[in-house]
């Protein structure tokens, strides 16, 4: 397999299968992709410090943004669009 071909490969994997999900806190939009009921993947678009209100917080009280679980807010918009069909999951 090539250089180009690898590379392609990762790329299909990395954004096979992402649902946009908008937080309904913040709005603050991802990509989010369900493998199974306990495993999801996030991407932000943009530093999760900058646009989730609750993350930035913790980055403000002095956490590091990569040290950060999450947002409860976002996780419970993942969990709705779940139990509303927008987000499947993939089960992969």
């Amino acid at each position: 397999m090539s250089a180009d071909e690898t590379s392609a490969e990762q790329r299909r994997y990395v954004q096979h299968g992402l649902t946009p999900i908008e937080c309904r806190g913040c709005d603050t939009a991802v990509l989010v992709r369900k493998n199974s009921a306990k495993h999801t993947s996030v991407q932000w678009s943009t530093p999760a410090a900058v646009t989730c209100p609750q993350i930035a917080a913790e980055v403000a009280a002095g956490m590091h943004s990569a040290r950060v679980l999450g947002c409860p807010l976002l996780r419970r918009s993942i969990d709705e669009a779940v139990a509303d069909g927008t987000l499947t999951v993939s089960h992969a």
